[in-house]
């Protein structure tokens, strides 16, 4: 049956139908309540006809993405036929899209929920206890870099210490001041952490403090923290007093980092917690770069990483990111491997671990010999000469570069001696001369009885000898 719309027999507007004067009060109430009538009759029609099995067929329906229905009608019976091909598990391709599935049936369906964070996965973190199989972690690759700030100076000297300073007074003041300003520590309301370390004070220092955008801070786990002002500054400032002026007292940062942590991370992701691994490299380097990494969660509390930009040594990587010059791989504690930086002349040894050693003292050590060469020309004259070799032998020969007279022997803590003449008017005296070493010094003279006489036994003036240490 189709659906009927709702007309009038009579209008108000038409004075046959109703006359502006009657005198007849019940074809008044008559007249009143027609229209009234018609209404009810009209919507008590539709309401029967919505309630009559074939009202679906009547209905207009707007095709959707896999209905292509005029009519709800047609619609329910695509529907229908759909679900009995989905109950047969014959779902046509399209019929069902994941825009459509409820969240939860989702992270069913796919292991659960993707959990994206700073931090990497821990043996406690179990987002789903119940689907644990499949849980994926991803942690975005991201980069962290020191604020870089300007110190400001007053009533001191300031020198730097490897990663930390010394205020020195000056003796002008009875206190020192020292300010780092960060003039771009970040937007306003960003939040900053700042790790600081306060050394060594003189004895004599009263008191000491230290403050960040002029609140005091409590400095002992070295670590607090401070919310950027509307500028997108931030000051801390080092105070300290002695009771009168006097110089070349002095106080000590011995490191300070501070970290814009707003700065840091995506929209989605869970933020780092745990600053301290950061903050550490952060003492040593300007930027620390933490790799993107993806997790699978296999068992409850048990992660596996699948991608990464570095390989970990469990899939067959080396887990670093950069390597020095002549660095050598090694194995480091857990399922860790370093690169151990190359040494000049270095021998790599195992001693509580893989290290280098100078090669000399491992290989005196093992009992070998080494070698060492060289020459020196000698000087000759009347008083004892002494020459410095580079190394000490236990066996050291010379010889003069022309070959004048054979090969000398010496050894450590002995002598070689030899014996000269030297003619003086007409009388021919005989003199003994002597080339002793001890350790790396070879000293030559005359022996004693022997005179004021030329040393040249090994040392003759203007001649070169060739030497080879044994050591």
């Amino acid at each position: 049956m189709a659906f009927k719309q709702l007309e009038f027999s009579k209008s108000w507007k038409d004075p046959a139908d109703f006359p502006a004067y009657e005198p007849d009060e019940t074809q008044v109430r008559e007249d009143l309540q027609l229209l009234h009538d018609e209404t009810k009759d009209t919507v008590n029609a539709l309401i029967a006809a919505l309630n009559d099995p074939s009202a679906a067929a009547q209905l207009p329906f707007s095709p959707v993405d896999t209905l292509q229905a005029n009519t709800v009608q047609e619609a329910i019976e695509q529907v229908y036929a759909a679900v009995k091909t989905a109950a047969a598990a014959q779902i046509v391709e399209g019929s069902v899209q994941k825009k459509h599935l409820e969240t939860a049936f989702l992270e069913r369906i796919f292991g659960g929920r993707l959990w994206v964070s700073m931090e990497a996965p821990k043996q406690t973190d179990c987002p789903d206890t119940q689907f644990p199989v499949g849980q994926l972690w991803l942690r975005p690759g991201f980069a962290v870099s020191a604020l870089p700030g300007t110190w400001n100076v007053q009533g001191a000297q300031m020198t730097q210490e490897g990663n930390g300073w010394c205020f020195t007074t000056d003796g002008s003041q009875d206190y020192l001041t020292a300010s780092m300003v960060w003039e771009n520590a970040g937007s306003p309301g960003d939040r900053v952490l700042v790790r600081l370390f306060v050394g060594e004070r003189s004895s004599s220092v009263l008191s000491w403090s230290v403050a960040l955008d002029g609140i005091e801070q409590d400095v002992e786990d070295g670590e607090f923290e401070a919310v950027v002002d509307q500028d997108g500054a931030l000051e801390l400032r080092l105070y300290a007093e002695w009771s009168e002026p006097v110089a070349g007292e002095s106080i000590v940062i011995s490191s300070l980092t501070a970290v814009n942590t707003a700065a840091v991370g995506t929209a989605g992701c869970e933020p780092l917690e745990d600053w301290s691994d950061i903050l550490d490299l952060l003492q040593e380097q300007d930027t620390v770069t933490v790799p993107r990494s993806l997790w699978v969660q296999s068992a409850p509390g048990k992660w596996e990483e699948l991608v990464s930009a570095v390989l970990p040594v469990s899939r067959g990587g080396t887990g670093l990111t950069e390597a020095a010059q002549g660095a050598v791989i090694c194995g480091a504690a857990g399922d860790k491997l370093k690169a151990l930086p190359g040494a000049e002349n270095g021998l790599l040894i195992w001693k509580n671990g893989a290290q280098w050693a100078d090669r000399d003292g491992v290989l005196q050590g093992a009992g070998y010999l080494r070698m060492e060469e060289g020459t020196y020309t000698g000087t000759g004259g009347d008083e004892t000469k002494t020459v410095t070799l580079p190394v000490a032998p236990k066996i050291l020969l010379i010889c003069p570069e022309d070959n004048s007279y054979s090969t000398q022997v010496l050894i450590n803590g002995g002598n070689s001696t030899g014996t000269y003449e030297v003619k003086v008017s007409t009388y021919i005296h005989e003199y003994r001369a002597m080339a002793a070493l001890q350790g790396n010094v070879l000293t030559f003279s005359n022996e004693a009885g022997s005179g004021n006489r030329l040393a040249r036994h090994l040392n003759e003036e203007g001649k070169t000898y060739r030497w080879l240490a044994l050591y």
